[in-house]
Parts: structure tokens; sequence; C-alpha cells
């Protein structure tokens, strides 16, 4: 299995989050100081909390753009950012739960939880968080344990996927199998449903599994961490033993890695490697065959769809990582549009979903 050398510097993920604001002061408005309400001889203990402004992390509703990054030498942080927005720019809030490492998968399911892959301890584990929760944030469900079969292999770059039903599904790069757990799920318990856990992949042509996306009809598209790269396309209803539909190598020979996938929806299928991005129309009607093959792009560390179609890519170059703004069924790697925020040092890619 290939690993990256050394680890890339930005992980991206757009998705539309459910979470409203609410609040009894108008955004911007100034709360006065206790000092100046409290009435003569109020004991300090005893001065009323003056209400605070929204929570910035509720801000942005159906634009928020998260970032995965390690942050010293465990330490995990889940950064927010606006989607919309162009050039150095400062996180909305931060989640921040000191137990996350190589955190990747990220993704938002209906109800505005972020779900995010760890591989902190054997087993890895699956962590679900509300969204608009700043800082420090303990996850509202923690799906770890023998029972669950996450090998604890995730693989910095995996993507998570959300069925039409809600449920989560999640690659097992080390166990060769795709499984999935209920939207409610908790605790130590076992996958609800599966493709390939009890033959390890052989019968069903799963290897290397790394990245997961769903078109409007419920085919499963799963990306294949091999060289040359690989897509598999699964048709539901989903069993352990089901066989794909289609089996696509990604163009590039050995330099065509299949890493990342992003779908619109309109089911404009993207598939992105190290160094390559190809565009395949209609998913499974473009017969394997992609419209669009991008080679020589920047190191390519996740890639993200937003309502409007538009490609958000996470790149790296010698000098600078930044999060690339492609606009809609791009032809060339020409951004419309760049998001900086200092991601260079000790903060790594290790993460994208959709």
């Amino acid at each position: 299995m290939r690993r990256l050398a050394r680890p890339f510097s930005l992980a991206v993920l757009l998705c539309v989050a459910t979470a409203g604001c609410s609040s009894n002061m108008a955004e911007g408005t100034v709360a006065p100081s206790a000092a100046a309400v409290a009435p003569f001889g109020t004991l300090s203990s005893e001065l009323p909390v003056p209400p605070l402004g929204p929570d910035p992390c509720k801000r942005f509703k159906g634009q928020r753009l998260y970032v995965a990054v390690i942050d010293g030498e465990r330490a995990s942080k889940i950064e927010v950012f606006d989607a919309k927005a162009s050039g150095n720019v400062s996180p909305i809030c931060t989640i921040t739960y000191t137990p996350m490492y190589l955190l990747g998968g990220l993704t938002v399911d209906s109800n505005g939880h972020l779900w995010a892959m760890t591989c902190d301890h054997e087993p890895g584990s699956l962590l679900v968080f509300p969204h608009a929760q700043n800082d420090g944030s303990n996850p509202i469900q923690d799906i770890t344990g023998s029972k669950t079969e996450l090998s604890g292999s995730c693989y910095a770059q995996a993507t998570l996927a959300i069925d039409s039903s809600g449920n989560t599904w999640a690659p097992d790069n080390l166990g060769s199998y795709v499984i999935a757990f209920a939207n409610d799920a908790n605790g130590n318990v076992s996958p609800i449903a599966s493709i390939g856990l009890h033959d390890h992949g052989q019968s069903e042509s799963i290897s290397r599994p790394q990245a997961l996306v769903f078109d409007k009809d419920g085919n499963l598209y799963v990306a294949e961490n091999t060289l040359p790269g690989t897509i598999d396309v699964f048709q539901p209803p989903f069993t352990d033993t089901s066989k794909p539909i289609a089996q696509w190598t990604v163009p590039g020979g050995l330099n065509g890695y299949a890493l990342y996938l992003a779908i619109d929806k309109h089911d404009n299928l993207y598939l992105a490697g190290q160094t390559n991005l190809d565009i395949y129309p209609g998913a499974l009607k473009s017969n394997g065959v992609p419209s669009v093959e991008m080679s020589n792009t920047p190191y390519i560390g996740g890639l993200a769809v937003d309502d409007r179609g538009n490609l958000y890519v996470s790149a790296q170059t010698n000098s600078a990582s930044s999060i690339d703004v492609l606009g809609r069924l791009p032809t060339s790697y020409k951004p419309v549009r760049q998001i900086f925020n200092n991601f260079t040092g000790d903060n790594y890619t290790i993460g994208i979903g959709s």
C-alpha cells in the first residue's frame, strides 16, 4: 500500500450545514458590561452575565468549509471557514478534541452533524460532532470497539459517504471492505451493512478502498488506492457479496492514483490522486471515460463540491498550501479564487469528504 513520503499540508471538506442561528441580540450588537448595569453594592459574584452574540460556528449556514489538520505531534483540530471567502482568512470557529489523531473522512449528515474517522487507536473509530459547537467539543457519538470492524487503518485521506437512508459508509483500507453504520450508532456496535467484509473483498474485487460517494440513483463508487488506481461501482440493494457492475482504471498508468472522490447534484464525478484530476460526466453514464484529464496539478489533498457545482481542491506547492476553487466543470487547473490560512508547518492533510 502506498504511503505518502511526508504528510500533505491541508485537507478540506465543503458541506451543507443545517444548524440555525438564534440569539436574543442582533448580530453585531455590543453587550453592555456588567459593571455598567449592576446596581451599587452588588457583589461581583452576583453580577449578571451579559448576553453573548451569535455563536460564530452557527453562521454561514449552507456554506461552511471544514478543514482538518494535525497541529503538532498528536493533536488534531477541525477549522471551519466561510466557503465563499477569498484570500488569507481566519476560521469562524475551531473544533478541538484531544484524542483526535490522523483525522479524516469528514462529512455532514442531514441532521447537521459532522462525522469524522480517526486512526488514534486500534481499532479505529468514527466520531460525530454537533458541527455548530466551538472549541473543546466532545463527540456526541463515538463508534469504536471490536464489533465495529474498523481496523484502525483508515488511512488519513479516507472519504466517508452517506446514503439516502442516512447511513454512513466507511472504507477500511487494511481490511479490504466497506461497512455502514446507522445514523444514531454509538459505542461498540456492529455494522448494519457491508460489502466484502467476510472474505476481505476477494470475491467482490475490493482491494484498497479509499474514498466513497453515492450518485442520485444510489450507486456506490469506491476509489481504490492501487497502482494504477481504479473505481468500483456497486448497485443497490447492497449485500456483503455484491459484485461491481462496473470497474474503471484511472488514466495515467502508474501516475493515475485514485485517492479522492466528489460528485455534484448532476452526477458529474470528480476523481483526484496526487497530481491528477479527472472528470466523469454523468458518473456511470461516462462508462469510465473522463471528459477532462488534468495532470501535473499541484499536490492534491482532497476534493469537495458545493451545491452550485463549484469544485474545491486542497492543494500544495513547494512554497504554500491553499484551498483552490476551480468553478463548475473546469477544463483546466485555473483557480477562480483561493483561500489561505497559513496552512504550513505542523498542519498536515488528513482527510476530505463530501
